[in-house]
């Protein structure tokens, strides 16, 4: 890994070329962030017996 990261402080545009491409394949939009965190929350509040939170439209 160490090696790799040397390399790559002499390349900066293969640099470049990877975060663009990381960009496109890794972006979430917010709203399935969101209802993740939506769905985690309501697992821990459904495992306590607590009312569960409702998505909002």
């Amino acid at each position: 890994m160490a090696a790799l990261l040397r390399s790559l402080i002499h390349d900066p545009e293969r640099v470049h070329r990877v975060g663009v491409q990381a960009g496109k394949s890794l972006v979430r939009s917010w709203e399935d962030c969101v209802g993740e965190v939506l769905e985690r929350y309501n697992a821990l509040l459904k495992s306590r017996g607590l009312p569960l939170i409702e998505p909002q439209k």
